[in-house]
């Protein structure tokens, strides 16, 4: 199970992204840039779901996008 917006892991995603080739001197962030693409292909594999033996579900505690309501009319409040 997910928690969060659908945007926010490509969010943060980005901002780890471009901020980690300023830190090289941490640890971390040399091994988020070592594995970036791992981790980006995990995360892509998770959202396709092309699996039938494992089930994803994403569930956004709140956004202030409103994709969800907007995508079926529901009304603002």
């Amino acid at each position: 199970m997910l928690d969060g917006t659908f945007t926010l892991p490509i969010i943060y995603f980005n901002q780890a992204l471009n901020k980690a080739p300023e830190t090289t001197q941490l640890r971390c962030a040399k091994k988020f840039l070592d594995n970036c693409s791992t981790y980006l292909e995990a995360y892509r594999t998770t959202l396709q779901s092309e699996r039938s033996d494992k089930h994803f579900v994403a569930l956004p505690k709140y956004s202030t996008r409103r994709e969800i309501g907007s995508e079926l009319g529901w009304p603002e409040n």
